[in-house]
């Protein structure tokens, strides 16, 4: 029939419909809450409902990139492969003018429509923050599509301009017609939720139509009908008291009950009542039914997946708590019997210095050292070793491993604890393996040193006293440990490569020949091709080449200068030098400590590094060190 010769009842009752199908396209927005809740908590076990819901969800992070898509998006927009955001749905080259997400990544949560060409179709979009296990903020954006609902729109436009045109022809029933208007466009009618005024017997006095659709019944049929023959009889008793407390008090009270539908089919609501006076002062409970279901899916979808996550942690081997921030433990896997010896039951809700002594103290006491805070706002843990104690009161060595998360307003601490007695007993085996080996290459070095001193009974304790001095250095420098001990094993062999210099050339009185200078300058290769080849923790060969090396590259054998030499390398050239000078030779006298000093100063930043020549200085000055010579020799 043509829309000009529709008749006026025609009209109302098609506004009537078109008004309805609105009114359940704006519930959309129950929807947006519900899952923004459920996403604060648990985002990562929502992905198989986000998969299936109706309307399309993606996510993205603050660099534009795609984290996910459910399957609604793909077969509206088809898949990711690797696009940002504004590649994807916009075929941008660039971040689009109108983007919300910087809004979004500062915490808030935006509507907005939006048209896109590539379809043809207008989404209401829904973007909120979510918050991924390490802290930083991604945007969830929701797509639900209202092209069906801006085409109902425009039908009623449509209608309405039909309905002007027909003034003349409708005046006759203008007054019914602004009455239905009036009705259809109230907000009670066209809420998303369901409204109702029942007496203390629970009989229906008033029901909006989307109640009166829940249940399939008209406005009139559904007076003075009881509220409990729409109900699952297994909450009848539930209803009854929910209505009782409502009559007793003046305050909101609050139940869930199952509903049946006109399918014979149950709904999850949620009835909201508080007492009121109607125009005859009668006492009513008006009461607001919120259709529930779709959070009830997704809680038991969320404890499904927590049931899932503690028969999974059941399985491993080490031992996995959740704990508040007081220590207090919230959830322990079964394992906590064979390491501790404690049941599940026994376990929860004691605090956590029961498994592990005074944990709670050590943690705050130590939480600057492992705790650290990134620039995105993420936290990380480093692994703690600690000491566990058994029911039974033995103690052992253990590994905690920590990731924290926020639940509900609350700092939660997820904690994997792991035996490491084996661990302990192999380290302390291989410490005392290594303690040996060192002790057995100390030995050898001193074998080769005092090789070099038989040969050169001159120049004998010359190592060793080099060697005090350059350690005397290292350590005001504040070099580790073990880089002293490098030096020191360097120090006594330094000179190792002069057992290939004739005798006569070493100890000659007089002044050295070019030819016999350039002779006694090989021996630090002839050192370093010895000791090359034996594998020191060290760099005890480089060490030793280096040794004559100068600050200003006029050294040999290579010609390093400035911080290309070694640092060890170029304390060891000071304590050589400051040694040589202070101590007898067979073909001089000693020219003293002070003398030394001088040369050193003198050449301070030409041949030595000036650095190492105020340290050894100063620590010669201030008598904090001292050559001590073997009066044997």
């Amino acid at each position: 029939m043509n829309n000009s010769h529709k008749s006026k009842d025609q009209l109302i009752n098609e506004i009537y419909k078109l008004t309805q199908r609105i009114s359940e396209l704006e519930s959309f927005e129950t929807k947006h809450i519900l899952i923004e809740k459920a996403l604060e908590t648990e985002r990562d076990n929502l992905k198989n409902i986000l998969d299936s819901m109706p309307d399309g969800v993606y996510i993205v992070n603050q660099q534009y990139e795609i984290e996910y898509i459910n399957p609604v998006i793909e077969n509206n927009f088809g898949p990711v492969e690797g696009r940002k955001c504004y590649e994807y749905f916009h075929d941008k080259k660039e971040v689009c003018p109108w983007c919300k997400n910087q809004e979004v990544f500062k915490g808030k949560s935006i509507r907005w429509e939006w048209f896109s060409p590539k379809n043809n179709k207008y989404y209401d979009l829904f973007d909120t923050p979510i918050k991924n296990k390490d802290n930083s903020i991604s945007k969830l954006e929701l797509f639900h599509d209202i092209t069906e609902l801006k085409e109902l729109e425009n039908e009623r436009h449509a209608y309405q301009s039909e309905m002007e045109a027909q003034n003349e022809e409708l005046k006759t029933r203008q007054n019914e017609i602004e009455k239905s208007n009036i009705k259809y466009s109230n907000l009670y009618d066209q809420a998303p939720v369901g409204y109702l005024s029942i007496d203390h017997k629970g009989l229906i006095h008033e029901a909006n139509l989307t109640f009166s659709n829940y249940v399939g019944l008209d406005n009139k049929s559904l007076i003075k009908k009881a509220f409990i023959n729409f109900i699952n009889k297994k909450d009848i008793l539930t209803f009854n008291s929910h209505l009782i407390d409502t009559f007793k008090s003046s305050t909101r009270q609050v139940c869930e009950v199952k509903l049946i539908t006109k399918n014979n089919l149950e709904m999850y609501v949620q009835l909201d009542s508080i007492l009121f006076k109607d125009s005859t002062d009668t006492n009513l409970c008006k009461t607001i039914v919120t259709n529930i279901t779709e959070r009830k899916v997704i809680e038991k979808a969320l404890q499904t997946s927590r049931e899932r996550f503690v028969s999974l942690i059941d399985t491993i081997v080490d031992t996995i708590i959740t704990i508040d921030e007081n220590g207090k433990i919230l959830l322990v896997n079964r394992t906590v019997k064979d390491m501790f010896g404690y049941d599940i039951k026994e376990a929860l809700n004691q605090n956590l210095n029961m498994l592990i002594p005074n944990f709670i103290n050590h943690l705050n006491t130590k939480s600057s050292l492992n705790r650290q805070i990134t620039d995105d706002g993420s936290i990380i843990w480093k692994p703690l070793d600690l000491i566990g104690q058994h029911k039974n009161g033995k103690k052992f060595p253990v590994e905690l491993s920590f990731g924290e998360y926020k639940e509900n307003h609350k700092h939660l601490l997820t904690a994997v604890i792991r035996d490491i007695s084996e661990r302990v007993k192999i380290d302390h085996e291989r410490k005392k393996s290594t303690e040996k080996l060192l002790k057995a290459m100390e030995d050898t070095v001193h074998a080769i040193a005092k090789t070099v001193e038989i040969r050169d009974p001159y120049t004998a304790g010359h190592q060793r006293r080099v060697a005090e001095l350059a350690c005397a250095i290292a350590n005001e420098i504040g070099l580790s440990d073990n880089k002293i001990e490098g030096l020191r094993m360097a120090s006594i062999i330094h000179d190792l490569g002069k057992i290939n210099i004739p005798i006569e050339v070493l100890s000659k009185p007089g002044r050295l020949s070019n030819i016999e200078f350039n002779l006694v300058k090989t021996h630090v290769e002839n050192g370093y091709n010895v000791l090359k080849h034996i594998n020191f923790p060290w760099p005890v060969a480089d060490i030793v080449r280096q040794h004559h090396e100068k600050w200003n590259g006029s050294g040999y054998p290579i010609g390093l200068s400035g911080k290309a030499i070694l640092l060890e390398a170029r304390i060891l050239n000071v304590a050589d030098v400051v040694e040589a000078m202070a101590s007898h030779r067979p073909y001089r006298a000693a020219l003293g400590i002070y003398k030394a000093l001088d040369e050193i100063s003198i050449n301070k930043n030409i041949l030595y590094d000036p650095c190492i020549v105020d340290i050894c200085t100063k620590i010669i000055v201030d008598n904090k060190f001292n050559f001590e010579y073997d009066e044997n020799l």
